[in-house]
């Protein structure tokens, strides 16, 4: 379930309109209703998955995962705000560290 969170607070923080093409993992249906943040962050190449093709949704995140994720993130977040392409840089750093700190409470 915290997996699941993360992704979807991950998926908050760098959303935006792109059009719907394949299933990126085999184990999540495109009916899920989380298929849409795992497909944005898929492509956005936050997420790649396991060897197998499977996102595995269901199992829990392992720090180094969770450090994986956050590290790639943080390159997508840096560089687009380094080309101008999210204003409000102090507001959007607050949103996503304000959620990011929520997770971290949630033991």
């Amino acid at each position: 379930m915290k997996r699941i969170i993360i992704l979807f607070l991950i998926y908050q923080c760098v959303s935006a309109a792109s059009p719907v093409k394949a299933a990126p993992f085999s184990d999540v249906p495109e009916d899920h209703w989380a298929y849409m943040a795992v497909w944005k962050l898929a492509s956005e190449g936050i997420l790649i998955g396991y060897p197998d093709g499977t996102f595995r949704g269901d199992e829990p995140i392992t720090r180094y995962e969770a450090a994986v994720v956050l590290e790639r993130l943080y390159d997508i977040v840096s560089g687009r705000m380094n080309a101008g392409e999210i204003r409000g840089k102090a507001r959007f750093k607050s949103k996503c560290k304000s959620k990011f700190l929520w997770i971290s409470d949630q033991k």
